[in-house]
């Protein structure tokens, strides 16, 4: 019999990250998601899921923002505190000019906790 983790990891794109997630991130912690598919159900911390059309919620947040410090505070405001993503879907659905600035955020306002294929968890800062 096949271990329930191999099932999960050949079955759920992004397992590992969500058990990434689960192992590591505080339980206070809020996440976002974005392009990761309806998996949340696997998450121990709370969670919002913006798959209504997938990354709407985050391009609200983009179109709203001057720049990368902009978005990481109205991040912050709304109680985010981690972005758990699939980058490369994220990317080719992004205008240039939200490209730009969500390029900004993630290099100067974030830190990259974890990676795995396509799937990435950041931490959000503030400063």
């Amino acid at each position: 019999m096949e271990q329930e983790k191999d099932f999960l990891v050949r079955k759920v794109p992004g397992y590992l990250a969500l058990e990434f997630i689960n192992q590591t991130l505080p339980k206070s912690s809020r996440l976002m998601c974005i392009w990761t598919g309806a998996y949340g159900y696997y998450i121990d911390c709370k969670y919002y899921s913006d798959t209504f059309v997938e990354d709407v919620t985050l391009k609200q947040f983009i179109h709203a923002s001057a720049n990368g410090r902009e978005l990481s505070q109205k991040l912050i405001q709304a109680g985010f505190t981690h972005l758990f993503l699939n980058f490369s879907i994220l990317e080719k659905n992004m205008e240039d000019r939200g490209r730009a600035i969500f390029d900004e955020f993630l290099r100067e306002r974030t830190h990259e906790l974890f990676r795995y294929q396509n799937y990435r968890v950041f931490e959000i800062h503030l400063q």
